[in-house]
């Protein structure tokens, strides 16, 4: 984002008053140093008389006159120091309610979804910890809060590559199972990349060949993606109930009317966690009783497991994942 320069009116207000300053001490020691001269060379030595009253040594009149100077020359100095540094003092009390004041714009502009430089708008999103969700404001509405999610361009362009074969009657995708095929290809876009990451950046105590660490990594990766808040029960159930949970899905949106508003989506996520998943270490999977070969994913069409039914987001959609390692002969 472009910095932005606040305006050079109160520099240049400061400088002014900082050499009005200098030059009224200046010009003031100029003028007591040729007093104290002139005194020094009109005031005789020995004794005179003062307006006939009485009389006193000239050499005493001339320390006088210096320490009047002196005096005088350091009240002059402090007043003006004075009034400088009430004038800066202002000047800093100006600028710094300027530099408030455009914070607490900035803070506004943040909180409805844009911020503008000039001309420019830049977009700002707002990340929802608790249930995964990015938002972002558009049009400048204060109500109109969009929902947003972050698909990887290459991603995209798998699931765009996919439609594209069927256009041209090059893919074997079943056209009833649209969605969920989509969704392997996009899971087996990422976790592909995924995989290549982990292996070469692996967090402090991760282990390559523990599923349950694949999944607890990625489910942060993805909930910040905005799809939703991702789940999985804790290690000691893991093997008894091998499933992801997904809370608050951009794929089973709330919408006025209930179910008959809108499609339900989950066959992409089904395909997307399953397609993900078969590209991770076999070890990994093995180490469970799941084979990569044999592994899908299902979730239910129904209000127990989805929640397109049931409109609990809170409770989410619940995918399964099913799979044995095939059987030694």
């Amino acid at each position: 984002m472009p910095r932005q320069e606040f305006d050079t009116l109160d520099r240049e207000a400061g400088k002014r008053k900082y050499y009005d300053f200098l030059w009224a001490s200046i010009l003031t020691a100029v003028l007591m140093s040729i007093i104290a001269l002139v005194a020094d060379s009109v005031i005789p030595e020995g004794r005179i008389a003062l307006w006939s009253i009485f009389t006193i040594q000239g050499t005493s009149l001339k320390y006088a006159i210096y320490i009047l100077c002196a005096g005088l020359m350091i009240a002059v100095i402090l007043a003006e120091l004075g009034r400088f540094t009430s004038d800066i003092g202002e000047l800093f009390g100006r600028t710094i309610n300027r530099i408030i004041e455009r914070v607490d714009n900035l803070g506004e502009q943040v909180r409805e979804g844009v911020f503008r430089y000039g001309a420019v708008l830049y977009r700002v999103l707002r990340y929802d910890e608790n249930n995964g969700v990015i938002y972002n404001r558009l049009d400048e509405k204060a109500n109109s809060e969009v929902r947003n999610i972050v698909f990887d361009a290459r991603t995209v362009n798998a699931i765009l590559r996919a439609l594209k074969a069927i256009e041209l009657g090059q893919s074997n995708f079943e056209q009833s199972q649209l969605l969920l095929n989509l969704g392997k290809a996009a899971g087996s876009n990422f976790g592909k990349r995924f995989m290549d990451h982990v292996q070469s950046n692996a967090p402090p105590g991760f282990k390559i060949d523990d599923l349950y660490d694949w999944l607890e990594y990625w489910i942060r990766y993805d909930t910040q993606a905005g799809f939703g808040r991702f789940l999985v029960p804790p290690r000691s159930d893991w093997p008894r109930s091998m499933s992801v949970t997904l809370r608050h899905s951009f794929l089973t949106p709330t919408v006025p009317g209930g179910p008959s508003d809108a499609a339900r989506l989950c066959d992409f996520m089904t395909g997307y966690i399953e397609g993900f998943l078969k590209q991770l270490p076999e070890d990994a999977l093995e180490r469970y009783s799941v084979s990569g070969s044999t592994l899908t994913v299902t979730h239910p069409d129904d209000s127990v497991h989805c929640a397109h039914y049931s409109r609990n987001n809170e409770r989410g959609c619940i995918f399964i994942l099913r799979g044995q390692v095939p059987q030694q002969s």
